[in-house]
């Protein structure tokens, strides 16, 4: 139930998105918190607004970079400061879901949502694009891996990350319909990118099977 609140919560999350894109803060504001009453992981989104009326430079990335890896590294002395003011919390963060037994998904995730974002970053730099929907939804793929990197040690960091790596789905057409100036080279990148999502779920099919358990609920009527 808990991952039917949350994918709700991203849902009415989106809609926010189109007021991001307009400037409008206030409704924006008020959508996230709408999405916070199915799951408070919403809250998470109010970076989006920022991030994607940014525009990074290379030493930007690179710090917000190293922040990640300290983030990383000194997770455990950062969720103990967390639990002081949110105690209820504390099984989350010191129970299965810090041990790190889901590092396979975590670095799969990475890697597809981190490839996705390089690619829009080459793409912007290499033709010195100043749409801010490229270099917005190109901001929040980054801010997407990032958090898919600090999710090594904590396992539940990816469901946050979703609001962010979900924009892959819009990312990926977008490089191809806009900057392929020939059919040969769309074939080629959309076979490349199909090929790479076809090993992606191998892996997880060949190593991770149970992943894709499903378990067996009833309605509530029977």
């Amino acid at each position: 139930m808990s991952g039917i609140r949350e994918y709700l919560a991203i849902v009415i999350s989106l809609i926010g998105f189109f007021f991001v894109q307009k400037k409008q803060f206030v409704p924006f504001i008020i959508v996230v918190f709408l999405a916070t009453m199915f799951h408070n992981t919403a809250l998470a989104f109010l970076l989006a607004y920022p991030v994607y009326h940014l525009k990074f430079s290379l030493k930007q990335l690179a710090f917000i970079a190293l922040l990640t890896i300290v983030g990383l590294l000194l997770f455990d002395g950062i969720a103990k400061i967390f639990i002081l003011f949110f105690p209820h919390y504390k099984y989350y963060l010191f129970g299965a879901y810090s041990t790190g037994g889901v590092r396979l998904a975590s670095f799969l995730n990475f890697l597809l949502v981190f490839m996705t974002f390089y690619s829009c970053w080459l793409i912007c730099e290499k033709h010195q694009l100043n749409d801010q929907n490229s270099i917005g939804i190109t901001n929040l793929l980054y801010i997407g891996a990032c958090l898919l990197l600090i999710s090594f040690t904590f396992n539940l960091l990816d469901r946050v990350a979703i609001y962010y790596d979900i924009f892959m789905v819009i990312a990926i057409p977008n490089i191809f319909l806009k900057y392929n100036r020939s059919s040969e080279q769309l074939f080629v990148k959309a076979f490349s990118v199909t090929l790479l999502f076809v090993i992606y779920f191998s892996c997880v099919q060949y190593f991770r099977p149970e992943w894709n358990h499903i378990y067996p609920y009833q309605f509530f009527t029977r």
